[in-house]
């Protein structure tokens, strides 16, 4: 249901009784950035962003976890993010 998320902190899974999208909001000014439609990441856990092809995008964050991101966030994302790739 869209009134849930999960969430993964510190190698454990949380439900949360919030849409992704209230949690975003909350979340604004904490470092935290709607990468794609289904995940929210903090932003200080990315280590490197990645272009594959022409569309296909990756956050890598520094557990090792790969993330894709939409063709329409990346823009931004590589903004906050210092323009590091």
């Amino acid at each position: 249901s869209d009134l849930y998320a999960c969430v993964h902190a510190r190698g454990e899974t949380h439900i949360v009784r919030e849409s992704l999208k209230s949690l975003s909001e909350r979340c604004l000014s904490q470092r935290f950035f709607r990468i794609n439609r289904q995940m929210l990441v903090n932003l200080d856990r990315i280590v490197r962003l990645e272009r594959r092809g022409s569309s296909d995008s990756f956050a890598y964050l520094a557990d090792g976890h790969e993330l894709m991101v939409s063709r329409r966030k990346m823009v931004a994302l590589r903004r906050l993010m210092g323009g590091r790739e």
